[in-house]
């Protein structure tokens, strides 16, 4: 009986463990938890994140892959790419063209919420019309950490974004809404 509760304890420190209702003792099973599931603090959470980016980038290639392009995200129109394994939407790669720039966006997805939000843009020298290059005058970066639904951490460059009530709030709201509609739009 004592071994039995420490074999639990310690499997439950692991992951979630089911038991079977036939066999209480018998078996039992661990199920890795997604980062829903688990109670970590938010450093264990970026490290997580971060984990489960890399690798889904390692595993890019692996993934079944599929294009479109759409209209209505930006002004010259977005090219988007998903990523999946089986049904499973892993990666989405937005990139939006526009006259006096560009952006790319790559959302992380973990059991099918996003994880993570990586936003680039660039900006051009001058406006697409008015140049035959589109030279890159300046970039911006940002970093967008999700957990339950919820804007966790932003960092912009090199800093982080401090939590500013309803602006951190409206740009969560604005990540699950793109997150949603391209998914959508690669159906």
């Amino acid at each position: 009986m004592n071994w039995t509760i420490l074999l639990v304890l310690s499997l439950s420190s692991c992951g979630v463990v089911q038991e079977s209702k036939e066999n209480k003792i018998a078996k039992t099973e661990v199920v890795q938890p997604t980062l829903q599931q688990l109670d970590i603090s938010q450093t264990e959470i970026i490290e997580q994140i971060n984990k489960l980016a890399n690798d889904i980038d390692v595993n890019l290639k692996s993934y079944q892959q599929v294009d479109t392009t759409t209209f209505g995200f930006s002004s010259e129109g977005t090219g988007l790419t998903g990523y999946y394994e089986g049904s499973n939407l892993k990666k989405v790669v937005a990139k939006h063209a526009g006259e006096t720039g560009n952006a790319i966006e790559e959302y992380y997805y973990d059991d099918g919420n996003p994880i993570l939000v990586k936003h680039r843009m660039s900006f051009y020298e001058k406006p697409i019309r008015e140049s035959d290059t589109t030279k890159v005058e300046s970039v911006s970066e940002e970093l967008f950490y999700l957990h339950n639904g919820a804007l966790i951490i932003w960092i912009q460059g090199e800093s982080e974004k401090h939590k500013e009530g309803n602006r951190y709030q409206e740009k969560a709201k604005q990540l699950l809404t793109s997150s949603e509609e391209y998914a959508k739009a690669l159906k």
